[in-house]
């Protein structure tokens, strides 16, 4: 049973576009703010200036479908901030909406508005996405759609549903691995719904897998082909080896208990304080959308936690649950909204926008407070960089150095030290760059990114070096050493 409609004077009423219009009005402000803000890249979108130069099937560890997005916004954009800050916040934008268009199934468009920003109660969405995160964010928008698309087709069954249904699976599928989540909870949430459930027997329904199949087949034969690229990351798991049986179940509890925590903790505690002070109606009966929502979320930590303990996973990152637990916020919003008074939901709208203006606040201090990443000066010493070593030289750095020199020099050529593919031969004069003022990171540089190759060795070690803007005058220092191969005279 739906939330009755907020009653409203038809002289005083806001138009029903104006909330969806604000969600977009505020991520066109973000992407010009962070654009504004301007800094160093932060270690993801330092992988995007490298990845998204060119359209490949595979480019490491993650899936390709973001390269390929940031690909085409570059072509537009070049490879700028803006660029960086447009896609992402396109994809929050479309996650935000595309769960008000699920809540406005079930409420008129206020209500809709005030449930689905209960998005901004996830830190994991409303700061880290907007802080730093890449893949996650799109697998996030793709688990939205797919969500969606089911809730769509289960309500009204049609061709176009199944078709839409195909593309978003294969776009899930090249987004990032967790994502598949979602579809395998809601699938087995399904099972206790059966008017839903019924939708589904449908001979269309092979027709959205043969679709999805056929989008995401290409990649995943890349994948087959490098493991040993497409599966480097795996130690982010942390697995336990040689370990008591003991310690191997309990590790993946505890892991996955703090992967919720850290993600629930903050949505649980405005909304269990707002219901303790402001709790006045009777609620309605249960609503199928909560039931589902709900249901899909306990099932996907479940299976979660049964593939933590299969491989005896000793950390469970929060930004992994997001696929799934995005959820969390339409869902507490959905179940607030018949059991709060007026001015409970006045004070959870406060809620909303207090955490907005801290995120917006707060984003310049992480970028520039210290020695942060994103305050390292490389538009001052990447010039000086240039100026020593010659518009023609190749430049052997790992990733986020050398994506910052790219992003300042465009035209040189970087080669990036972190990347798991063969790197091509320096064509010419060659030297190896690094963050820090120890001598030895150079040689040890040339030799993981050239370990068929012992006899080449570095030069003499230079420095250039420049403040940190907010650091009590730290420096920030770039090393470079030219690479010297057998007959060659040290530079």
């Amino acid at each position: 049973m739906s939330a009755k409609p907020m009653p409203r004077d038809t002289g005083r009423a806001l138009p029903d576009a104006i909330w969806p219009l604000s969600i977009v009005a505020y991520f066109v402000l973000q992407t010009l703010y962070r654009t504004a803000l301007g800094g160093a890249l932060g270690l993801d979108d330092a992988q995007m200036i490298f990845d998204a130069r060119s359209f490949e099937w595979g480019y490491g560890p993650q899936l390709p479908l973001f390269a390929w997005l940031q690909h085409l916004v570059f072509m537009v954009t070049g490879p700028t901030m803006f660029g960086l800050a447009l896609l992402k916040n396109t994809l929050l934008c479309g996650t935000v909406l595309t769960c008000y268009g699920l809540m406005r199934t079930r409420l008129d468009p206020r209500r809709a508005w005030v449930a689905t920003l209960g998005l901004v109660l996830l830190p994991q969405i409303a700061w880290e996405s907007q802080r730093a995160l890449t893949h996650s964010v799109l697998a996030t928008f793709s688990a939205a759609l797919c969500f969606a698309t089911i809730w769509w087709i289960a309500r009204r069954p049609s061709l176009a549903g199944f078709v839409t249904l195909g593309l978003v699976l294969g776009m899930g599928l090249l987004s990032k691995y967790n994502f598949v989540l979602l579809p395998i909870s809601t699938t087995l949430a399904l099972i206790g719904f059966p008017k839903l459930r019924a939708s589904f027997r449908d001979r269309r329904l092979f027709l959205s897998l043969l679709i999805a199949a056929a989008i995401a087949l290409p990649p995943y034969v890349w994948i087959l082909n490098h493991p040993e690229i497409a599966f480097a990351s795996a130690k982010k798991f942390d697995a336990a080896e040689d370990v008591s049986l003991g310690a191997r179940l309990v590790g993946p509890v505890l892991a996955t208990g703090q992967g919720i925590l850290n993600f629930l903790a903050l949505p649980l505690l405005v909304g269990g304080l707002l219901f303790w002070r402001y709790r006045e109606h009777k609620p309605d009966a249960p609503q199928p959308l909560l039931r589902l929502m709900l249901r899909v979320m306990v099932i996907g930590l479940v299976l979660l936690l049964l593939g933590a303990l299969a491989v005896g996973a000793g950390q469970i990152k929060d930004r992994w649950l997001q696929p799934l637990l995005f959820l969390a916020g339409p869902a507490l919003g959905l179940w607030l909204l018949p059991r709060l008074s007026a001015t409970g939901l006045r004070r959870l709208q406060q809620v909303y926008a207090v955490l907005l203006v801290l995120v917006t606040i707060a984003l310049p201090i992480h970028f520039f407070q210290g020695k942060s990443r994103n305050a390292a000066p490389f538009e001052t010493l990447v010039p000086q960089l240039v100026a020593a070593v010659g518009a023609d030289a190749t430049l052997i750095a790992p990733q986020w150095e050398g994506a910052n020199i790219l992003y300042r020099a465009p035209r040189m050529t970087v080669l990036n030290a972190s990347s798991d593919f063969a790197k091509p031969m320096p064509d010419g004069p060659a030297f190896v760059i690094w963050d820090g003022t120890n001598a030895a990171t150079g040689a040890d540089l040339l030799r993981a990114t050239y370990p068929d190759h012992p006899d080449w060795t570095t030069g003499e070690v230079q420095q250039l070096a420049a403040p940190y803007p907010f650091a009590d005058g730290k420096n920030f220092t770039l090393s470079f050493a030219p690479v010297v191969k057998p007959g060659d005279q040290p530079r």
